[in-house]
């Protein structure tokens, strides 16, 4: 037997998933492939010589054995991270760090942050763009922007962002098409986002032709596939078809005319966006002018007029969440 600690990484690896009961989960945790948090969790259990996790349905859990030593293994990371935090340069703990999802950073916040670097030019802002919920203490995240149902147990949080999911195509290929009425989809190529992969509830392509009442015009399960709405996204402004997007994530590529809202019918989404941090960070100034002026941009956009020609009408979804046919 010998003392000798095993790769912090794979450590790491293992405290992830096993807190978060996902493979997934855990390498989104640690900016890393799924591949990789297996790799890492073999070669950890090849030398300890013990199963580590076990499969429970979907979810992974930890064996016996290594529960005995779980609990000690996060507290052991808490610790590091607050010596390193304590040996950190004064300048660094200054900084403001957001944990927000790819999409809403790329399409929504990031262009946003010149007025916020505007009114607050000696706050420093770090993006951390992450899915799920936040570690904060043990990350260093200050506050998180969220989507999901609310109800985040012992954290301060705040509703920002509604969402309405409608479809959105570049111009070049409406007219290609003529997208004039939703039955012309049939001629369209789908962009779809696997949302459901995530545990999200959002709309999809079944229930938006179904509100439209085209269901069983057009063809939903065919078409390009994404993980992620910005990458859904890119493919609608290079022309590769039409993609649902969200009234967050589309409003700026509307304005600069890159995509088009071919159709007034929106469907309006289960959860929406939240602005969430531990309460006692409020108590600290940039973090309240940082919370602050997020509202004040959420509840700008909410009461902004819609684009011309693009009414907005928005169903609240009572469909199946993403338990229709697409299965």
């Amino acid at each position: 037997m010998t003392d000798r600690l095993p790769s912090l990484n794979a450590l790491r690896a293992f405290e992830a998933a096993a807190r978060l009961g996902s493979l997934t989960k855990a390498a989104e945790e640690l900016s890393v492939t799924p591949a990789a948090i297996s790799h890492q969790l073999r070669a950890l259990e090849a030398e300890l010589g013990t199963k580590l996790l076990a499969r429970e349905g979907r979810r992974v859990v930890p064996t016996r054995q290594a529960e005995a030593g779980l609990e000690d293994l996060g507290r052991g990371f808490g610790l590091l991270i607050d010596a390193v935090r304590q040996m950190r340069s004064p300048d660094q703990n200054d900084i403001l760090t957001v944990s927000v999802a790819p999409s809403l950073a790329a399409h929504w916040l990031i262009p946003r942050l010149d007025r916020f670097r505007a009114r607050m030019p000696e706050i420093d802002v770090r993006i951390d763009s992450k899915w799920g919920l936040s570690q904060f203490e043990r990350e260093g995240i200050d506050v998180a922007i969220r989507y999901g149902p609310g109800g985040y147990q012992g954290l301060y949080e705040q509703r920002l962002l509604e969402e309405c999911f409608f479809p959105v195509c570049s111009p070049r290929l409406a007219e290609k098409i003529g997208l004039e009425t939703p039955a012309d989809l049939a001629r369209a190529e789908l962009i779809h986002v696997d949302g459901a992969v995530r545990g999200f509830a959002w709309p999809d392509w079944y229930m938006w032709l179904t509100a439209a009442g085209v269901a069983e015009q057009v063809e939903h399960r065919r078409g390009l596939r994404f993980y992620m709405t910005t990458f859904a996204l890119q493919a609608a402004i290079l022309g590769n078809g039409v993609a649902l997007g969200s009234t967050a994530l589309v409003e700026e590529l509307l304005s600069a005319g890159l995509l088009i809202r071919p159709f007034a019918l929106g469907l309006e989404a289960v959860h929406a966006y939240h602005l969430v941090c531990p309460p006692a960070a409020l108590d600290r100034p940039h973090i309240r002018a940082f919370a602050e002026w997020l509202e004040e941009e959420a509840a700008a956009m909410s009461h902004a007029a819609p684009e011309e020609g693009a009414a907005a009408i928005c169903e609240p979804t009572s469909l199946p969440q993403a338990s229709s046919p697409v299965e």
